[in-house]
């Protein structure tokens, strides 16, 4: 069985039950939301999370389908307690650890410029198969700029800031780079973007762009049922809000970037896709989060040296959970 019939859930289960078939549909699916009781999930029946005293503790196996898992367990001690928990997020990484032959992992490692960078891909891919979520020891302050990859900006510094959420992050790199030319704040979900035109008012430079990047200019699903998580829809299920416009970065922005920063939920190797003539003119500095989905760690890092091979490539951790890990390009 599952728990959780949310984004994640219905994501993981695309991916890893009906397109992979890397794990067989659940006989039921567990969920806190009452309201979701009774209907369906890929159809499997969506049920009280008390349907797991039925179960054998030695038998059952619960996936939470959250990235971290510690919300979940939190609320449902009492469940959960005694059962063999998986997270989505650790079978997901033991599969893409699976999927690829030691030696491509090998030639992968090997592009990262610096051990540290190695260090953080091992202990975060191997770490999340074996089901860790704390990686304290590797922590380190300061993403994006000001840390060791990037302690300096010159100035006319350009930046895209892709997921800008309420401008914490342009904030950084205007104290950084005091003499900034521009900042690209792009960022579909309303309330953050409002905010975020507000908290600049004073800043020319600062330029909101309620639209997100992808790899193609149009429409898609949006979901933004949780603000600090609103993301495009991967699946075809239901998004809370509709519909957002996404555009291409190379079709949005006139003029030379110097650096690019992503962190949109998951949608990082879409819209990186659609940087490929902004990369190969400009060759910007990147910083992409790699820590949505388990493949990234993987895809991104591929796709980036494909896209322009004379970047130095950069791992970072600046959480100490699962999350906030960076990928620099310089």
């Amino acid at each position: 069985m599952f728990y959780g019939a949310g984004k994640f859930s219905r994501e993981f289960t695309l991916r890893n039950c009906v397109e992979s078939r890397n794990v067989r549909l659940p006989d039921y699916v567990c969920d806190r939301d009452k309201t979701k009781w009774g209907s369906d999930f890929f159809g499997a029946e969506i049920c009280s999370p008390e349907r797991l005293l039925a179960e054998s503790a030695d038998d059952a196996i619960v996936i939470v389908t959250n990235n971290c898992p510690f919300p979940v367990l939190g609320d449902l001690h009492g469940f959960l307690y005694y059962y063999n928990i998986l997270t989505a997020a650790s079978l997901e990484m033991r599969f893409c650890l699976a999927k690829y032959p030691a030696a491509e992992l090998d030639v992968l490692r090997a592009n990262f410029a610096d051990e540290k960078s190695r260090c953080v891909f091992d202990a975060l891919t191997q770490g999340q198969a074996d089901g860790k979520v704390w990686f304290q020891d590797l922590y380190e302050p300061h993403p994006y700029f000001g840390n060791d990859v990037v302690p300096s900006l010159p100035d006319g510094e350009v930046l895209v800031d892709a997921g800008a959420y309420t401008g914490d992050h342009i904030a950084s790199f205007g104290r950084a780079n005091k003499n900034f030319r521009a900042a690209y704040a792009f960022e579909p979900h309303g309330p953050h973007l409002r905010t975020l035109m507000e908290r600049f008012a004073s800043d020319p430079r600062v330029k909101g762009i309620g639209k997100g990047l992808y790899s193609l200019n149009g429409l898609v699903g949006f979901d933004d049922g949780h603000p600090l998580g609103a993301h495009i829809v991967m699946h075809d299920g239901p998004a809370t809000q509709g519909q957002i416009e996404v555009v291409r970065l190379d079709d949005a922005v006139d003029g030379r970037i110097t650096y690019i920063k992503m962190d949109i939920e998951g949608a990082e190797l879409e819209a990186l896709a659609g940087c490929r003539e902004t990369i190969r003119r400009n060759r910007p500095k990147l910083a992409i989060c790699v820590y949505h989905r388990p493949s990234d760690y993987f895809e991104i890092p591929r796709l980036v040296q494909s896209m322009e091979s004379d970047y130095r490539l950069f791992l970072r951790q600046h959480s100490p959970f699962n999350t906030e890990t960076v990928l620099y390009a310089i």
